[in-house]
């Protein structure tokens, strides 16, 4: 059985916050939104380690970003990890704060749940989520400015070797 189609499961898990937003079960729709988080997360630092990938490659260097990822973070990244590795490709303030205080609400309702009454919790997560759309909507706009930058400079590698095509077909033309 094949992993579920990525853009379905974010349309159900939406839905699935939204009800629970709605019905004022914040803290319960924080736990969901949590993975739509890391997975942006995730979706960027990949975008950002392809990004400097092509960059080493274009000055002749070789290292291999991804791989090393793979072999620091063996079972994979928590929430906090994942910050401290994006904060070494962006240096957005506004990112760094709503990432850190959507990690420091998430890890008072995981790690401390039974030391705060649940209702000042949910009052807390309600009044904040709209801040979290924000990290949400931040996380997209870096995600589109790196694509951005690749169809860039993919454009470029393609006009480049549609001229050398021309030419070589020019020469070729000029020799018969």
């Amino acid at each position: 059985m094949g992993k579920p189609d990525f853009y379905q499961q974010l349309q159900y898990v939406q839905m699935r916050i939204d009800t629970l937003y709605f019905a004022g079960s914040y803290l319960e729709a924080l736990f969901l939104f949590s993975g739509v988080v890391e997975k942006e997360i995730d979706t960027l630092i990949e975008l950002l380690e392809d990004w400097t990938q092509d960059l080493l490659q274009t000055k002749k260097r070789h290292f291999n970003i991804k791989a090393y990822r793979a072999q620091r973070f063996s079972n994979g990244m928590t929430l906090g990890q994942q910050a401290q590795y994006l904060s070494i490709y962006l240096s957005n303030p506004e990112i760094t704060e709503a990432l850190n205080d959507f990690i420091k609400l998430r890890n008072k309702c995981t790690h401390h749940l039974f030391d705060h009454y649940l209702a000042d919790l949910d009052s807390e997560i309600g009044i904040k989520f709209k801040k979290f759309y924000k990290l949400i909507y931040l996380l997209s706009h870096e995600q589109n400015i790196i694509l951005k930058k690749k169809i860039r400079k993919s454009i470029k590698i393609n006009k480049k070797l549609t001229e050398v095509r021309i030419s070589e077909e020019i020469d070729s033309i000029n020799k018969r």
